[in-house]
């Protein structure tokens, strides 16, 4: 049986988005990311979490890949706002968590419209 353990709470930013791009029914809604950290593909992708969503962090490697149902078989990574480089950390509120390579982390709301949370997930 898997266990989750809440890390902290994620520092985010926020967007409203009138067209999401990969879902239709997403109009009018709001979009996030943790603060400074957008998703790195062919371009960068910013404001990259919605409500209601479970993102999934894994290290494969190369870098720290997000899989979401909604992304398909794209492979995103975290990288900086910045210089779009890897990272390997993200920000709760004053501190930074750094993501252990070998660990398996989730990114999803607290309650339905509270805050961001991150977990660590273990077998």
């Amino acid at each position: 049986m898997a266990t989750q353990t809440m890390l902290g709470v994620l520092a985010v930013e926020e967007v409203p988005v009138y067209d999401s791009g990969y879902r239709t029914d997403m109009a009018a809604r709001t979009m996030y990311q943790p603060t400074g950290v957008p998703l790195r593909n062919d371009g960068i992708f910013r404001h990259w979490m919605l409500r209601g969503e479970t993102y999934r962090l894994e290290h494969d490697g190369t870098g720290w890949r997000v899989h979401n149902d909604l992304f398909g078989r794209h492979e995103y990574r975290l990288v900086d706002a910045q210089d779009a480089q890897y990272v390997g950390q993200l920000r709760l509120g004053t501190s930074e968590l750094m993501l252990n390579v070998g660990s398996v982390y989730e990114i999803r709301v607290i309650e339905p419209m509270g805050p961001w949370g991150v977990y660590s997930l273990s077998a």
